[in-house]
């Protein structure tokens, strides 16, 4: 990717983009690890949650003799462990290992922008989009909360949220 300095490298384009939600007294995930994680947007939802399912086994959450003892074990999603919680709100995925109240949460945005106004810095904006589920009762498809507008900063070899937090 080339980065045009004062400009926008970048604008609208599709993508996923994993982001940790974080309790406000996190003292577990190291800095560096909440970041924006950009994928293709051609992945299909399965594909973002084996990728969530692989960040959160390999975060700062798990013991890493956890993750070892994991490898190389065939599982299934109908064998996971009970404690993993996998939701699907149409353009938003949520992922969770209880009991801990970090959650990995990720967005199909089709407005991702790039856009550098010095040189070396970068910042990423994007829309987190509502989630979406089937009513019941009515059986239309209903929107779930907001969507949300993202903004991070990479800026002296470091990410740093830009705005309120999620």
């Amino acid at each position: 990717m080339s980065i045009v300095w004062k400009g926008t490298a970048l604008k609208k384009r599709s993508a996923w983009i994993v982001e940790w939600l974080i309790p406000l007294s996190n003292s577990i995930i190291p800095a560096a690890e909440l970041r924006p994680y950009i994928l293709p947007s051609r992945w299909c939802e399965e594909g973002v949650l084996d990728f969530m399912h692989c960040l959160w086994w390999n975060s700062a959450l798990v013991n890493p003799y956890a993750t070892v003892r994991k490898v190389g074990r065939m599982t299934t999603r109908n064998k996971e462990p009970d404690q993993i919680t996998r939701v699907c709100e149409g353009a938003r995925l949520f992922y969770r290992v209880e009991p801990e109240s970090h959650w990995l949460v990720a967005g199909s945005t089709k407005n991702l922008s790039v856009v550098s106004s010095h040189p070396g810095e970068l910042e990423i904006r994007w829309t987190r989009p509502a989630g979406a589920k089937r009513n019941n009762n009515t059986g239309l498809i209903e929107q779930v909360g907001e969507p949300v507008d993202r903004s991070w900063l990479w800026k002296q070899g470091k990410w740093c949220l830009q705005g309120k937090a999620p």
